[in-house]
């Protein structure tokens, strides 16, 4: 992927006046591996230190300068960046590119960041970017909707994040409504069990573009199968189980399943993902304390294995 960084990045006065480490943190938000076309994207904090061979202090310290500075926006609850001027050096130029952008927004987590980004591309006024306005609009809370007017303990839906990508402490799951015809759950293309069907499915494809999946599309019953799956798998866990995975894990699950040469070739469905989910969870920490054992390890590696450690037992774990 091409990203534009023009040579007064050098010269800009709000780079000169800062520190050399938020200079080069700058640089890698705009290059990053994970960056996508609308510098809107999912970098949890092991990604980053892991890219830059940095501690957490370090680059917590650069990621709050460049915040002060006003040049980003972070949620660290959904671990989501959003370099504000990206867009304005990066434009879109064709319809394909903004059906792109949208199925990038798709990806993201639900984070407040999202009217951020709507205000930036509502002020680039491009007649080309009313699609992506219109998605936008479509991600943002309605009024009325909001998780604040509920009468519970405060936990929510429990949905802490989104598989999606994942992050912990999201928003409340949007409302499920009712198909008439089966009296069942009918999950939207916002709703996290959803999204994580999608996520299997895309990656089942990237591995065999020939293999039987669901259309993505959300009245494809298939889909619908797939994503009460999921649903299960994080309320309930396996079958016959009732400890589920937060949306991280699962996401964790669909990864390994889809890395793994002898997995990726058995688990082709949501379905049997669930069914399989313990014998997969256990596979991969088994394979997690080889790597930390490794006596050739580098310390980068081995200080972006303890990061991940650290946040998985604070946030529920990382996509």
């Amino acid at each position: 992927m091409y990203t534009r960084v023009e040579s007064r990045f050098w010269q800009d006065e709000k780079m000169r006046a800062v520190s050399d480490d938020v200079r080069y943190l700058m640089l890698y938000l705009l290059t990053s591996p994970h960056r996508n076309i609308i510098g809107f994207y999912f970098l949890p904090l092991p990604y980053a230190c892991f890219d830059l061979g940095w501690d957490e202090k370090r680059f917590m310290k650069a990621l709050q300068e460049l915040l002060s500075a006003g040049l980003i926006r972070y949620d660290k609850q959904v671990h989501v960046v959003l370099v504000k001027n990206y867009l304005k050096h990066n434009p879109l130029e064709n319809p394909n590119q903004v059906k792109s952008a949208i199925e990038k927004i798709k990806e993201i987590p639900e984070t407040p960041l999202f009217q951020d980004f709507l205000e930036i591309v509502k002020q680039l006024d491009k007649p080309l970017y009313k699609p992506l306005i219109e998605h936008l609009h479509k991600r943002l809370p309605k009024p009325g909707t909001g998780s604040g007017t509920g009468t519970g303990s405060g936990s929510g839906s429990g949905e802490e994040d989104s598989p999606n990508p994942p992050g912990p402490d999201a928003p409340q799951e949007p409302h499920v409504p009712l198909d008439d015809n089966k009296n069942e759950p009918k999950y939207t293309e916002d709703s996290p069990p959803y999204r994580a069907a999608i996520y299997l499915r895309n990656r089942i494809l990237e591995n065999n573009p020939r293999a039987r999946v669901p259309d993505d599309d959300p009245g494809d019953p298939l889909l619908q199968k797939w994503a009460q799956e999921m649903d299960r798998l994080h309320r309930l866990g396996p079958p016959g189980g009732d400890q589920g995975y937060n949306w991280h894990e699962i996401r964790q699950l669909i990864d390994f399943s889809q890395d793994d040469e002898f997995w990726r070739a058995n688990i082709l469905s949501a379905g049997k993902l669930r069914e399989k989910c313990v014998q997969l969870e256990n596979q991969m920490k088994r394979n997690a304390a080889k790597a930390r054992g490794h006596p050739t390890m580098s310390k980068n590696v081995a200080n972006a294995l303890r990061l991940v450690e650290k946040y998985n037992q604070e946030e529920g774990g990382y996509s």
